[in-house]
């Protein structure tokens, strides 16, 4: 089997798998915990939201980007990768935001002008 027989089955069986977790989900809901139609529909709701975002956040783990914020002034604070000139720069992969979001951080300091020195 080649590897990309190998992905395609283990990616058919990784449907497999969340598909029968659905299920059980949904049957553990009913029963368990009770939920009315309206609730299930609910989960239902939230899951296919999720699942859309997991794949959206899966189809850009390939690709690379950066983001370049340009400051006034001399650049004093940041969370970047580097800072280019007054220009800081972060730089991700496809998966830095899969599973959580991220705070861009940068403060700069403006020299005092001849009024404010006064």
């Amino acid at each position: 089997m080649s590897g990309e027989e190998r992905d395609q089955e283990v990616e058919r069986v990784a449907l497999q798998v969340m598909d029968r977790a659905r299920s059980a989900f949904s049957r553990s809901l009913r029963t368990v915990a009770k939920y009315d139609e309206e609730k299930i529909h609910r989960f239902d709701a939230a899951f296919d939201r999720a699942k859309r975002y997991y794949d959206i956040t899966s189809q850009q783990a390939a690709h690379a980007f950066e983001i370049r914020v340009n400051m006034p002034g001399e650049v004093v604070a940041h969370n970047g990768e580097k800072v280019e000139d007054a220009e800081v720069v972060w730089e991700f992969d496809g998966n830095a935001f899969r599973d959580r979001s991220y705070e861009l951080m940068v403060t700069s300091k403006l020299p005092l002008s001849r009024e404010d020195k006064n």
